[in-house]
């Protein structure tokens, strides 16, 4: 599942809400596959706090979350949250790094900074509450913007069909803590900033087979990653139908997608809501 507008744009078994993902057998008719996307951003993190968030100029950029450091007054931090498509985890997280470093290229070009050099990538570990962590990767940058030399990090992640990214840059001199301090304050937003989408993506389509295939591609035993497949085998008993039912719940939930109602805005978060037309998620471009 991709999100058209980005194409365009870069040319110019209930859970904590009480929602329970819709089923369905065959390819009936199907919702929007996101029709809102909720987009919490903590307020406070250690040692800064939000500014503001706002939606960028172009819906399929998503929405920029501002922070301020105490102890660094001179760093510039940003939360980048937009819409990436519904991936497996390891090419969401590919497709975003490789799509990042386009942009840094596109953006020297049109003249938003210059002397761009672009350092090292990394795989960088984003640890998850109640989860398995999360794999990212970590660019190091030097650029130059209207004169005043820069140095900067950037952390970028994919989960619940967005891309997450924070940027962090200082006066070139002022960096030896930007590896240290820096990645310990990346790992606080990517951890704790999610979207939550109302759709269509929250449909489980169950199919009845003979046989389950082997290696059956995007597939975790009779449930895909996201949890929106399940292969119901004729030779399967009742209890495990009902775990691979209950599996699918919970990876539906994880992937942030919900059939009735957004989760409540926990604590210590704020809250953007993107809403999108009909046709705006559409089908996967390979």
């Amino acid at each position: 599942m991709t999100y058209r507008i980005l194409a365009i744009a870069f040319a110019s078994l209930a859970g904590a809400c009480a929602s329970t993902p819709s089923t369905q057998q065959g390819n009936g008719a199907e919702r929007a596959f996101i029709e809102e996307s909720a987009i919490d951003v903590p307020v406070r993190i250690a040692g800064g706090e939000l500014i503001n968030i706002m939606r960028e100029s172009q819906l399929a950029l998503g929405v920029n979350a501002f922070y301020r450091l105490a102890a660094h007054p001179d760093a510039s931090l940003d939360l980048f949250i937009y819409p990436a498509g519904n991936l497996p985890k390891a090419l969401g997280a590919q497709r975003v790094q490789e799509e990042f470093i386009i942009s840094l290229d596109v953006a020297r070009r049109i003249g938003t900074f210059q002397d761009l050099v672009i350092g090292s990538q990394e795989a960088f570990a984003i640890p998850l509450v109640g989860a398995e962590p999360l794999t990212g990767h970590k660019t190091t940058l030097s650029m130059r913007r209207n004169a005043q030399p820069l140095d900067s990090r950037a952390w970028v992640a994919f989960r619940q069909n967005y891309a997450f990214k924070v940027r962090l840059s200082v006066p070139a001199g002022d960096s030896a803590w930007l590896d240290g301090e820096g990645d310990a304050i990346a790992r606080e937003l990517l951890g704790r900033a999610r979207a939550s989408n109302l759709g269509g993506c929250a449909t489980v389509n169950l199919m009845t087979i003979q046989t389950l295939p082997p290696g059956q591609p995007g597939m975790l035993d009779p449930v895909s990653e996201d949890g929106r497949v399940i292969l119901l085998v004729s030779s399967m008993d009742e209890a495990a139908i009902k775990q691979a039912v209950s599996t699918s719940v919970a990876r539906v939930q994880a992937n942030g997608c919900f059939a009735h109602r957004l989760p409540d805005v926990e604590e210590g978060s704020r809250r953007f809501v993107l809403r999108f037309k009909p046709g705006d998620w559409g089908p996967a471009d390979e």
